[in-house]
């Protein structure tokens, strides 16, 4: 009984934690080296006009004319904001493999 009473204000300050953040909605990624943002070859406005298919390659833009992403730290996954494209390294994952978004429904066969 004693260690549940020692454990109480612990318990009290862990319910007032914030929260776990599960996703983060509509993020630039930037290069701390260049400055410029991850993005589909059309970018954000190409986004927008729904020119995207699987195998869009990914370049890096001015960050005010790139696509914004979700990103699930937990899943690991990076899907393009408002779509179901997630970004894709392939089978060659490096400093030299391309980069591209997949639609991740056609891919897992859920379409």
């Amino acid at each position: 009984m004693q260690y549940l009473v020692a454990l109480l204000p612990f318990l009290a300050s862990a319910a007032l934690a914030s929260p776990i953040v599960k996703r983060a909605n509509n993020q630039l990624i930037q290069s701390t080296t260049s400055g410029l943002c991850l993005s589909p070859t059309s970018g954000a406005a190409g986004v927008a006009n729904g020119a995207l298919g699987d195998d869009t390659n990914v370049v890096v833009l001015d960050c005010g004319d790139a696509a914004t992403w979700d990103i699930s730290p937990g899943s690991g996954s990076i899907i393009l904001a408002g779509t179901n494209y997630a970004l894709d390294a392939g089978e060659n994952p490096g400093a030299t493999g391309e980069v591209k978004v997949n639609d991740m429904h056609s891919r897992l066969g859920l379409d």
